[in-house]
């Protein structure tokens, strides 16, 4: 929101309009950091495979 502000930009929707595209993958990238943070599953990551009970 802050640099919305800064460019001038009524809304945050409008910044992400203009510059979304010059960050391709960060979507992803931060959707992980966030489930990181709050120790959420991430879904593009797969669970570490399960060991047998009997080994």
């Amino acid at each position: 929101m802050d640099v919305s502000r800064r460019l001038g930009h009524s809304k945050p929707s409008h910044t992400l309009d203009l510059y979304g595209h010059a960050m391709p993958g960060k979507d992803d990238e931060i959707a992980g950091q966030i489930a990181e943070i709050y120790n959420l599953p991430d879904k593009k990551k797969k669970p570490p495979a399960e060991k047998p009970d009997d080994e």
